[in-house]
């Protein structure tokens, strides 16, 4: 982009802007550097002249644009300065720049976003602050429409052992909401898992009560309608819950037997893949996996990020789907087997629902290694994978 006419056409202006705003501060009685003095001197917003600082500071031009305010807070600047004595020839020059900073938005870049997405791509600290800022929007715009919000969604598999007699590991999952909550009357929400008794790996919940994870559930009795057949269990959020008081804590955990082969042998697809779904808007996902010590060994997982609100579901093995993979910021961070890293202050009472999933597959903790995925505001309707590639047979 740099190397673009576009591009040096944004330096240019970056340039003259810095330039003239640097002149403008020098201009002001006392030379402010500081952002409270700055805005004690001026009369303005700390954020604004703590931001114009930052920007003015910046080595690089793309972070400088980045970290400065948009057009309009800029020319408040200007006319706080103005009306504390900085000369005309001064702001002159400077109000042309951003001008010019205005028009490069409006016409290139289409607003301001446009310009951060652009630059966002180029700086990592950017990128981060970027998504951050657009996941949240999602967030907020999601929670209006679905009427319903939860603090934290938590999704946790554990794989393992490998049973030798078959060659076929077990994994036990539990899904989790805290402090979900009805944001307007009448917004419906439920969520369910689908059972396969009688099929090549059967499915089927931990409990007998539905599923539900009762200790780590809250309050009882849980406002929570239950219903069950042979193929499927749904949870439906009661009429009666409304606003913050009314939040719940609501776990579902299930078992799925053989699911997973410890060697990939002719017929198995070669990547093995674990997920979590963001079907509700929420403050945080924490998706964590753990893998048996002794299945698929010194095998470490990578992460794919899926939007499935045009297609579905996505499976990883199928190259069909790459188009929908969504290029995002975040990191995939392994856990290793220390057990206290296990813990989740997001997530109450997580050790003893990691021990409830462990004791499950006939396992203590510690006999796994963990991988953790966590991520402000997730984006709704997007799939988070981890795929792992174990060795063949």
């Amino acid at each position: 982009m740099l190397e673009s006419g576009l591009g040096e056409r944004l330096l240019g202006v970056e340039s003259m802007l810095v330039r003239t705003l640097e002149d403008v501060i020098a201009g002001v009685p006392g030379r402010p550097d500081r952002p409270q003095v700055l805005a004690r001197k001026l009369g303005i917003n700390k954020d604004l002249s703590s931001r114009v600082l930052s920007g003015l500071r910046k080595d690089s031009p793309l972070a400088a644009i980045y970290a400065l305010p948009g057009p309009t807070p800029l020319r408040q600047l200007l006319e706080a300065a103005r009306q504390h004595g900085v000369e005309p020839d001064v702001l002159g020059p400077a109000s042309e720049a951003i001008d010019e900073f205005d028009v490069l938005i409006r016409t290139e870049f289409g607003g301001r976003t446009g310009l951060d997405a652009l630059i966002s791509a180029s700086l990592p600290d950017a990128r981060e602050r970027f998504e951050a800022t657009a996941r949240q929007a999602i967030y907020r715009g999601f929670a209006g429409i679905r009427g319903v919000t939860c603090d934290a969604m938590l999704t946790t598999f554990m794989v393992g052992p490998p049973k030798p007699d078959v060659l076929r590991a077990d994994t036990a999952v539990a899904n989790g909401y805290f402090r979900l909550r009805r944001l307007r009357p009448g917004a419906h929400f439920e969520f369910s898992a689908t059972q396969h008794p009688n099929g090549p790996n059967p499915r089927s919940p931990l409990f007998a009560d539905g599923s539900l994870v009762r200790t780590h559930c809250s309050p009882d009795p849980l406002p929570v309608e239950i219903t069950s057949d042979r193929r499927q269990v749904r949870y439906v959020l009661g009429t009666d819950t409304l606003g913050h008081r009314d939040a719940i804590d609501i776990v579902a955990a299930e078992k799925y037997e053989s699911n997973h082969p410890s060697v990939i042998r002719e017929g198995d697809d070669p990547v093995r893949f674990l997920y979590a779904t963001v079907e509700v808007p929420a403050s945080t996902l924490v998706f964590d996996t753990f893998v048996h010590k002794d299945l698929w060994p010194g095998v470490d997982p990578r992460c794919i990020v899926y939007d499935t609100s045009v297609r579905g579901g996505a499976e990883p093995n199928s190259p069909s789907r790459e188009g929908d993979r969504l290029d995002l910021h975040d990191t995939l961070s392994h856990l290793g087997t220390d057990v206290q890293r296990f813990r989740c202050p997001v997530v109450p009472k997580y050790h003893g629902l990691l021990g409830t999933l462990a004791a499950e597959l006939g396992c203590e903790i510690d006999a796994f290694r963990g991988y953790r995925w966590i991520q402000s505001y997730p984006i709704y309707a997007s799939q988070i994978s981890l795929l792992f590639s174990p060795a063949s047979a």
